[in-house]
C-alpha cells in the first residue's frame, strides 16, 4: 500500500472540507498557484507529455496539466479525493485511480514527468522508500519527477490558509506534526512529517535520482527537481 491505512482515513474524512479549501484558494488566487508554474518553467513544455500526478488529492493540478497539453493520469489514496476530482473533472480525458496496484495507472517506463505535490510530508519515513521505488519505475528513461514539499525552515510558521504546530527540539527527520487547515466550513487538521532538505535528498539520490533543481517558492514551498538515472544499484 502507497501510505498508511491512517493517512487515507484522515483524507477520505476530510475530503469535502479539503475540496472547500481548494475552491476558495483557487477564487483567491493564494500563492499556491505561484508554486506550479515556477516549477514548468524549470522543466519546460510538457504538450503532449505523460504526466502521472501522485497523489493528486481533488485534482485541481491534474485539471491545469491537462488544460496544459500533458497527457495526465492520476493517483490519489483517498477514494473520496478520486471520486470528488472525477466529479470537476468536466469532461477531462484524466485516468483516475486510488489503486496502488492499478495497472493501467502504475506502467513500467511510461511517463515523462511525475510530479508530487506535498506527498512526501504525508508519508511516515518507513514508507517513502516503496513511494520512489514507484516513481522511478514508472518514468521512463531520463524522466523527470517534481517534488514540492513544505519548506522545513517555514514549518511552525503561521500562514493565512494554513500553519503548523511543532516544537523547535521536535523538529527531526520523519518526526509527526500537525497542520492545521482554514476554510469557511471550518478548520480541519491533519498529521505531517517533518523531513529536512538534506534529508529528502538523500533519498533521492539513494532511490536513484539525481537533484537537478533546488528552489524555496513563496517561502513555504520546498522545489525539488531530479532527473532518473540508470546507474542505480538495487
Amino acid at each position: 500500500m502507497c501510505l498508511l491505512n491512517k493517512n487515507q482515513k484522515q483524507w477520505d474524512s476530510h475530503s469535502d472540507l479539503y475540496s472547500n479549501f481548494i475552491n476558495e484558494l483557487t477564487e483567491k488566487k493564494g500563492n499556491t498557484d505561484n508554486v506550479l508554474p515556477k516549477a514548468l518553467k524549470l522543466i519546460g513544455n510538457i504538450d503532449n507529455k505523460k504526466l502521472l500526478d501522485y497523489g493528486c488529492g481533488e485534482g485541481r493540478l491534474s485539471r491545469v496539466l491537462y488544460d496544459l497539453g500533458a497527457i495526465v493520469y492520476a493517483y490519489d489514496i483517498s477514494m473520496n479525493m478520486i471520486k470528488i476530482a472525477k466529479e470537476k473533472n468536466n469532461k477531462r480525458k484524466i485516468i483516475y485511480t486510488s489503486d496502488f496496484n492499478s495497472k493501467n495507472v502504475f506502467k513500467k517506463d511510461f511517463y515523462d514527468f511525475v510530479l508530487c505535490f506535498m506527498v512526501l510530508i504525508a508519508i511516515k519515513k518507513d514508507e517513502i522508500d516503496k513511494n520512489l521505488e514507484m516513481i522511478y519505475s514508472v518514468l521512463e528513461k531520463d524522466g523527470h519527477a517534481i517534488f514540492i514539499n513544505t519548506n522545513p525552515k517555514a514549518i511552525g510558521h503561521e500562514f493565512k490558509d494554513f500553519f503548523s504546530e511543532i516544537k523547535e527540539e521536535n523538529k527531526k527527520d520523519g518526526y509527526p506534526y500537525k497542520t492545521y487547515f482554514r476554510t469557511p466550513k471550518g478548520t480541519f487538521e491533519i498529521v505531517d512529517y517533518y523531513y529536512s532538505n538534506n534529508y529528502l535528498k538523500d533519498l533521492y539520490q539513494k532511490s536513484g535520482f539525481k537533484v537537478i533543481h533546488e528552489k524555496i517558492i513563496e517561502e513555504q514551498f520546498l522545489l525539488h527537481i531530479v532527473k532518473k538515472e540508470f546507474n542505480r544499484k538495487i
